[in-house]
């Protein structure tokens, strides 16, 4: 235990440097004391977090967990289980050398070895990544240089006793045929057995375009003349606004209209000229006057379809001012017919090409096969609904600069599936799970499909 104090005393004052610039960071304002505080705090917290004090690599946190856990040396015999464990199975010969270990030695060297090679070849290509951005070929260099020193020279220092031990001269023919079989066996598992490809996604229960109740125009609500829960046909009167500024408007177009009338009637019998002028006047005041008049129009709102009528309160809703294009409420058809759900921008050449069929999960637990009736043809980064959005607890990260949380970091694809005849009676607007079919697919195929992606959208170009 002292020894492992000893050893995370520079971990521990890293975290006490993070934790003062973290408070110093909170109580400033912006400026350069902050900046170096926030510095400070994420090279001292990341550092110690990723690198130092983590015991998958030989710093201080490696030699802290090797004196906890009173293994020493715990890299070298963890590498060197796993090596002895090859020669045993699958070359029969074992090495007479090898030290004994027990059983929980054994447990441990089988899970740090594994671990500790993933992580640090993720360290080093993270870095090198990071490096990519702004020196390119020092990035490229450092790439290459981690994946030799990570992956490659450890396995040919594996592999090295195979061809020079003489202890194995009898095993070698047997060895070349296990890895010629192994590898064989991993390129066949990888590229010629197709598995089931799926994707889930998220979409919500969706109401109709025509279900909503939207000012044409803007305009004080004067009347309601049905209430929220009533049936309604189509077509039938919801709610009438009010704007006298419109109807001024269309009085003094109305006038102008006249006015230009006379003065046509005038000039026809006397120039020809002022007659061409009366003529352009009074066709502008005619279109500015049936624009009028279709804005007074808009001021009342009809149901687009039969269906209930679904209002805030009347005490709320009475009064109101709304501008155009303002959502008053909606009329509801008598269920779901729809669901719309965006999917990731990555997915693109799936749908386009390889869907073949979807299925929905409700908060219910029913589950039930969808028609797919519409694909967007082009991304979008507005989302169909905020109930997709991380915020309101979906799995889309949405913009943090949008105070409505409706556009999304990255593009999604709109698709619109139909809600078959017996499914779950859900409200509108509830999120619902769904499952894209894309038929099956070799594990390799979408490996290499994920890697592409993760450079692409590293380097800005997805």
């Amino acid at each position: 235990w002292a020894r492992a104090l000893v050893g995370a005393a520079g971990i521990m004052a890293e975290i006490a440097l993070a934790a003062t610039a973290l408070l110093i960071w909170q109580a400033v304002e912006p400026g350069l004391v902050r900046d170096l505080a926030f510095n400070v705090m994420l090279v001292a917290g990341i550092s110690t977090v990723l690198v130092n004090g983590n015991p998958l690599l030989k710093f201080d946190g490696y030699f802290v967990l090797v004196d906890l856990i009173e293994m020493p040396n715990l890299a070298q015999r963890a590498n060197k289980w796993w090596g002895d464990l090859v020669r045993r199975w699958l070359l029969d010969a074992p090495d007479p050398d090898a030290r004994p270990v027990t059983p929980t030695e054994a447990r441990v060297f089988a899970v740090y070895a594994p671990a500790a090679f993933v992580y640090r070849i993720v360290i080093m290509l993270s870095i090198a990544a990071f490096v990519i951005d702004s020196y390119f070929v020092v990035g490229a260099i450092l790439a290459i240089w981690s994946v030799t020193q990570s992956l490659i020279v450890p396995i040919g220092k594996a592999l090295k006793p195979l061809f020079t031990d003489p202890r194995l001269i009898e095993q070698r023919p047997r060895a070349v045929a296990m890895g010629v079989g192994l590898a064989g066996l991993l390129m066949v598992s990888l590229f010629a057995i197709p598995l089931p490809l799926r994707s889930v996604i998220e979409g919500v229960v969706w109401v109709p375009e025509e279900a909503a109740l939207r000012a044409a125009a803007p305009g004080f609500v004067t009347t309601l003349a049905v209430a929220s829960g009533e049936e309604v046909h189509q077509g039938a009167l919801i709610a009438r606004l009010e704007n006298e500024a419109l109807v001024a408007s269309r009085a003094a177009q109305a006038a102008r209209l006249r006015s230009a009338e006379q003065t046509a009637r005038r000039a026809a019998v006397s120039e020809r000229t002022a007659l061409l002028a009366a003529e352009e006047v009074r066709a502008d005041a005619e279109r500015r006057l049936a624009d009028l008049d279709r804005r007074i129009a808009g001021l009342d709102l009809h149901a687009g379809r039969a269906g209930r009528v679904s209002l805030p309160d009347d005490q709320d809703s009475l009064a109101q001012y709304l501008e155009q294009g303002t959502l008053l409420g909606h009329v509801l058809p008598s269920r779901p017919e729809r669901v719309r759900a965006a999917a990731p921008q990555y997915l693109a050449d799936l749908l386009q090409d390889r869907l073949s069929g979807a299925s929905l999960r409700f908060v219910t637990g029913q589950v039930s096969s969808a028609e797919i009736l519409r694909l967007a043809p082009a991304a979008t980064r507005i989302l169909p609904a905020r109930a997709l959005s991380r915020d309101a607890g979906g799995a889309i990260s949405a913009d943090p600069s949008d105070p409505e949380g409706l556009r999304a970091l990255d593009g999604v694809l709109e698709l619109d599936l139909g809600l078959p005849a017996g499914a779950a009676h859900v409200p509108f607007g509830t999120r619902v799970m769904v499952k894209l079919d894309f038929g099956a697919e070799p594990l390799g195929y979408r490996m290499v499909r994920a890697v592409r992606r993760v450079f692409l959208r590293h380097f800005g170009a997805a």
